[in-house]
């Protein structure tokens, strides 16, 4: 359960060693399932443990961490990690402490919603034909499009005050969570003929995301293209079974996107 999932990583971080340990398997950037499983656990944190201002400046330096090795780091299991843990940490730690961080981090992550990143970060020319469906499933673009919903969420109206960068990844946000979403929804067993499910930690994720752009969108709307909007009515209408809370922002963001029709 959450809370209990909660209450033993808040044991763990009383206790001193865990951030330690991370700390530990972030620098030991040449032992690649060290550092995968360090970037997960600072994620894990930051996500299940959503305000945690007693460690705000641990935050701040595994923050800075992920953000210097996302570009560098050649093995994909922590690449993709250090794209989704950005996310999470940015949500935990709140406009206060990075606001001002944020344009240059929807800068960083934008580019990895491109599919020509899904190998290992060595690019190839984008066919989106060919390409966008492979990209869909594959783990760096699709915690891209995580990250860059959380970290726009935190702080909307600074995205806002950065003239075109929502409109500059939001029309390939919404082409990925499109395509994924469909891909999913036609996944099956060859047997049972039964859909894919999705986990509860993908379904948390995949509403922090769209929570985070629905408030970014209601608020930046008028500088939104027709186009733009549509794409990301399209996205909101593929997300399987919304709770009602997302639901009742869906609905707003889905009026602002009719009215532009």
């Amino acid at each position: 359960k959450k809370g209990q999932h909660q209450q033993l990583l808040w044991f763990l971080i009383d206790s001193g060693p865990i951030f330690r340990v991370a700390r530990q398997g972030m620098s030991l950037r040449l032992d690649s399932e060290a550092l995968e499983y360090a970037l997960s656990l600072v994620g894990d944190i930051a996500r299940c443990c959503f305000e945690i201002d007693t460690f705000e400046e641990e935050l701040k330096m595994f923050l800075n961490m992920a953000v210097d090795m996302v570009e560098l780091l050649e093995d994909k299991r922590s690449r993709t990690n250090s794209i989704w843990m950005i996310g999470m940490v940015a949500r935990a730690m709140g406009k206060t402490s990075i606001g001002e961080k944020i344009p240059s981090l929807i800068r960083l992550l934008k580019p990895f919603l491109n599919p020509k990143f899904f190998n290992s970060g060595k690019e190839k020319r984008f066919d989106k034909d060919k390409d966008l469906e492979k990209g869909a499933s594959s783990s760096i673009p699709n915690n891209a499009a995580i990250a860059l919903g959380c970290v726009a969420g935190v702080a909307p109206d600074v995205v806002s005050l950065s003239e075109g960068l929502l409109a500059s990844f939001l029309k390939e946000w919404s082409d990925h969570w499109s395509t994924h979403f469909k891909l999913r929804a036609a996944e099956s067993d060859g047997k049972t003929k039964k859909k894919a499910r999705y986990t509860g930690t993908e379904r948390e994720e995949c509403a922090l995301s769209f929570s985070g752009m629905c408030n970014t969108v209601l608020l930046h709307k008028n500088n939104l293209s027709s186009d733009c909007l549509a794409r990301f009515a399209d996205a909101m209408r593929n997300f399987p079974e919304p709770t009602e809370e997302l639901k009742k922002l869906f609905d707003k963001c889905k009026a602002v996107c009719n009215d532009k029709d």
